[in-house]
């Protein structure tokens, strides 16, 4: 990924333990967020690009197309310009680029941030076992590093941003671990 300049943005979403977990308008709107990011990218770099998304059915999809849909097509013109077409729905086993997304996220991104948000639920949730640390403080800055990060209306966005449910408040330098000597 650092050879080929590969750029993560990514948007994680905790839930509180023990509680259910409504996300039936997590989806689309984590997906208008990747999308902002990705036409921002593609805007500074005067490209067009397309959005390849993991499937999920025609009734999850659907909304998440749709959402996009009207933001590029948008009656005020401030849509997104650089996205050639609709986001795309592919299947992982067909997609390389999409296998490594998933990759990332379950190896990498995921853990790091169950560790950071719920260190004491190791004996609870397999994803904020202490084995985790060392996957946050030996890959957690080259990772930091890969984020697509920019800055709108005086606001940082873009990276890999954490939502937890809770009081629970972390800094980006926990979710990423120690930096390495």
């Amino acid at each position: 990924m650092e050879q080929q300049h590969v750029q993560i943005v990514s948007r994680i979403y905790l839930k509180v333990p023990n509680t259910a977990f409504v996300g039936s308008s997590v989806y689309p709107a984590a997906i208008q967020r990747l999308t902002m990011a990705f036409e921002d990218k593609l805007q500074r770099e005067n490209e067009q690009g397309i959005f390849i998304l993991d499937s999920r059915n025609k009734v999850k999809n659907v909304p998440v197309a749709h959402g996009i849909f009207t933001m590029k097509f948008s009656a005020h013109g401030t849509g997104y310009d650089h996205l050639a077409e609709l986001p795309l729905f592919g299947h992982s086993e067909n997609h390389a680029m999409l296998q490594l997304a998933d990759w990332v996220g379950s190896a990498f991104l995921c853990p790091m941030a169950v560790r950071a948000f719920y260190p004491n639920l190791e004996n609870v949730c397999v994803h904020a076992d202490a084995v985790f640390d060392i996957v946050r403080n030996r890959f957690g800055q080259r990772i930091k590093a890969l984020q697509y990060r920019y800055e709108r209306d005086g606001h940082k966005l873009g990276g890999v941003s954490v939502l937890a449910g809770g009081n629970n408040k972390v800094s980006p330098v926990q979710v990423f671990g120690a930096k390495s000597p």
